[in-house]
């Protein structure tokens, strides 16, 4: 007891003057601890998102969960090893008296992480009971809240604990078992990941395919144009002058005419089409390789124009009715 005393009174005096160092070592690493835990949760609902969401809802998309699981993925490669290197120094410090572990600094800081910690668990709490009486208690919701819960809980277990920790000399096995389950934790969450997001070939793929769509629109959106004012197709288009000024390529966008009100798109795509671009296009959810689209030129003026509605008639003033002065 009176060793540990001891060992405490010379930390306090080893660490004087290094308050910077302390601030620094114990920011890294909470802050690094609260991406950690972001990215963690970004993935575990990005996967929630794609197996077990609403098909038709844009988080179950792969133009919105492809994104955030890659941002999930990249934080958990660089902040990982980032949070396990300033914690094990700092710890190291604490260890060899350079640092003391009841310094100011250490506990504001660790007493907020708990704070903000405790203010999840309640919030996540809260939320999960009143959208359970508002009956939404589908699968992905509670899922989705019980992994904020259980990361919340973790943290604030591991650091209330770690604040009552007295010895710094000796290998702790909690921090141990702790250290070890969150990163195999990282590890499984940046493997599944992996094998539910697109390869950068076929990020590259849909990129490229995402340029002709946006062609076939302006190419679309020209042809129809010129129809509306002229009420006839040409026999060609000089697409490089359509599209050019825009910064599209015309080497994969092939205009024919087919009658005097039809005429048709043809592109060649690399990959198929999970649900990106606009939904009202004739190219939406398109399949792979050399598609061609019938596009009726009238039809498409028809809607535009037809469907607008005509101003409302100007009401005219009713003239009050005239009538013969009384006699007197």
């Amino acid at each position: 007891m009176e060793n540990t005393i001891n060992n405490a009174g010379n930390a306090e005096v080893s660490a004087k003057g290094k308050g910077a160092f302390d601030a620094f070592l114990n920011l890294l690493s909470l802050i690094t601890l609260g991406w950690l835990s972001h990215a963690f949760g970004a993935v575990c609902f990005q996967l929630i998102n794609k197996n077990l969401g609403d098909l038709n809802s844009y988080i179950s998309s792969p133009q919105y969960y492809n994104g955030m699981l890659k941002y999930g993925i990249a934080s958990l490669l660089v902040i990982t090893p980032v949070y396990f290197l300033a914690i094990n120094l700092l710890h190291s410090q604490y260890k060899k008296g350079e640092l003391s572990h009841n310094s100011g600094i250490y506990k504001w800081l660790t007493y907020l992480m708990l704070l903000v910690s405790s203010l999840t668990i309640i919030g996540s709490l809260i939320t999960l009971i009143t959208s359970f009486l508002d009956g939404n208690y589908t699968l992905p919701f509670i899922l989705k809240v019980l992994t904020v819960i259980v990361i919340a809980s973790t943290i604030f277990g591991y650091y209330l604990y770690d604040l009552r920790r007295k010895d710094y000399a000796q290998k702790d096995k909690v921090s141990i078992i702790v250290g070890a389950v969150v990163v195999v934790a990282a590890i499984i969450a940046v493997v599944v990941g992996f094998l539910n997001v697109d390869t950068p070939i076929q990020a590259r793929q849909r990129l490229e395919d995402g340029k002709i769509q946006e062609a076939l629109n302006q190419t679309y959106y020209f042809i129809n144009n010129s129809y509306y004012s002229s009420q006839k197709l040409e026999d060609s288009y000089d697409l490089k002058a359509i599209l050019t000024g825009y910064g599209f390529s015309t080497q994969n966008i092939v205009y024919r005419k087919v009658s005097d009100q039809e005429y048709e798109l043809c592109a060649d795509f690399k990959a198929k089409d999970q649900v990106l671009g606009d939904k009202f296009m004739p190219w939406f959810n398109h399949e792979a390789g050399h598609q061609c689209y019938t596009i009726n030129a009238q039809k498409e003026y028809d809607k535009t124009y037809k469907t607008i509605q005509q101003p409302a008639p100007v009401a005219t003033p009713e003239t009050p009715a005239t009538t013969a002065p009384a006699v007197k």
